[in-house]
């Protein structure tokens, strides 16, 4: 008994030591920097209330390109999913999401166009 007692202190204490030499390393807080410009920034930056900016972003060349993008992308979507029922991929609704968050973050289509 005192022999089972004694490995399993000495096992625990091995342990022990064994945990302790791996080094903890300390996180270091986040730097934080600017957001990188987007062609947005105008329209938040000219408005003051919410009206104003619902106005800026629908004059937005970049925010029309989107909406536009979207539409064609849903309607797309729809169209193939016409002709093949079985066709899996996003839904209409998800495709036009997708598209549009791309064209105002500036990723390339698969024509290469922004």
């Amino acid at each position: 008994m005192k022999l089972m007692f004694a490995v399993l202190t000495l096992g625990l204490g091995t342990l022990a030591v064994v945990a302790g030499d791996k080094k903890v390393e300390e996180k270091k807080p986040a730097v934080v920097g600017e957001v990188a410009p987007h062609p947005l920034d105008i329209a938040f930056e000219k408005a003051k209330t919410a009206k104003e900016l619902d106005n800026a972003l629908l004059n937005d060349p970049t925010f029309k390109a989107a909406v536009k993008a979207a539409l064609k992308a849903k309607a797309d979507t729809e169209e193939a999913k016409k002709k093949n029922p079985n066709l899996v991929g996003p839904s209409p609704s998800r495709a036009a999401r997708q598209k549009f968050l791309d064209v105002l973050n500036g990723i390339k289509d698969e024509e290469g166009k922004k």
